[in-house]
């Protein structure tokens, strides 16, 4: 009995994971925060430089701390050798100091052929990029946020690009032409910029604005297949807004406008979008101020005769004018198979979903 107990003593003891194969020691490493990676230095000489090479490096300002992780970040990027990095964020906050080089090493990261980079800067003034990220050739999701001035170069490609996620940035100018496959805007605190947007390729479209200050023009979009919508600006519809009138979508889309001037855009939203395949409505937030009149256009939107399939509408309230659009949509829409009503003052707070022939 006791050779036994001692056998798997010896087992229990042994360093398993140390045995592993370089490959699959950098994936687990990848996996955790950057310096916490390097704290496997002192485990034994089996690990001092294999963080040195994870492709995936992870800089996240922790509000406990009571330093910046910056100076952790400047050194251990002077040690890190690895050829080639898959992800680098580095999220920065008031503790860092005001004059912290951190441009130096995101041109490191794009000279490395980075993929993934993700910028979160809350210190100091708007931190410049360097150009030669706008001109990445691996570079496949950018994200940025807060003080990061965005300045666009002349030409810029990113011949690579999938995601961009904009949140809160300042920019230098309001002419920015950027060729992507995918964007991601948000501007949540009212910048009161335009976003031009020229982009043959562009597939996926997101926008959110609840500040009311935004005003974009999009055009040159013919491979759009997707658009999530969600803009309230605090005056009512223009005619001659172009960011309205522009829109040219394939497939799916959200659509959310303020409750006293949402009709008309829509309306002008649905005649733009021949090829649209789902509809979703949120009303959430409108406000109940003044009635909102219904007239029927003259013309019936192309996508609700031959390509609609699904509708969705959120806080339905159920008020004349929306009966009446609502009736229009289920009697117009030739290929509808789904629809699904959520009420806005509901006990039940169930949704209301009915399918093609109910």
């Amino acid at each position: 009995m006791s050779e036994i107990c001692l056998k798997e003593r010896r087992v229990y003891n042994k360093d398993i994971i140390s045995a592993l194969h370089d490959d699959l020691l950098l994936h687990i490493l990848s996996l955790i925060p950057t310096k916490q990676s390097a704290n496997t230095t002192l485990l034994s000489k089996r690990w001092r430089f294999l963080w040195t090479m994870v492709p995936k490096l992870d800089y996240t300002e922790n509000d406990k701390d009571e330093k910046s992780i910056w100076d952790f970040l400047d050194k251990s990027m002077q040690l890190h050798k690895a050829p080639l990095l898959k992800s680098l964020r580095i999220q920065l906050g008031q503790k860092c100091p005001v004059d912290a080089d951190v441009v130096k090493w995101i041109s490191n990261a794009v000279d490395r052929c980075v993929r993934n980079l993700n910028l979160d800067f809350n210190f100091a003034n708007n931190t410049s990029l360097p150009n030669s990220i706008y001109n990445c050739k691996t570079l496949v999701y950018l994200t940025l946020s807060h003080k990061i001035l965005v300045d666009v170069p002349s030409p810029a490609r990113l011949p690579s690009l999938q995601s961009l996620y904009l949140n809160s940035v300042v920019y230098k100018d309001q002419d920015s032409h950027v060729r992507l496959t995918y964007i991601d805007y948000r501007n949540e605190e009212g910048s009161g910029r335009s976003l031009v947007i020229d982009s043959p390729a562009l597939r996926y479209l997101r926008i959110f604005d609840p500040s009311g200050d935004y005003r974009s023009i999009q055009k040159n979009t013919p491979h759009l297949d997707v658009a999530l919508v969600d803009v309230v600006p605090s005056v009512g519809f223009h005619p001659n807004d172009k960011f309205r009138r522009s829109f040219f979508l394939r497939q799916a889309s959200t659509f959310d406008l303020d409750r006293e001037s949402w009709l008309e855009p829509l309306m002008l939203f649905l005649h733009n979008s021949p090829l649209l395949k789902v509809l979703k409505i949120d009303s959430y937030y409108y406000n109940d101020i003044a009635p909102l009149p219904w007239k029927e256009p003259s013309s019936v939107p192309r996508c609700l005769l031959s390509h609609l399939e699904i509708f969705e509408w959120n806080a339905y309230r159920g008020s004349s004018e929306e009966n009446h659009f609502l009736a229009y949509i289920l009697q117009t829409s030739g290929c509808l198979n789904k629809v699904g009503i959520l009420p806005r003052f509901s006990y039940s707070n169930k949704e209301i979903c009915l399918v093609r022939g109910e």
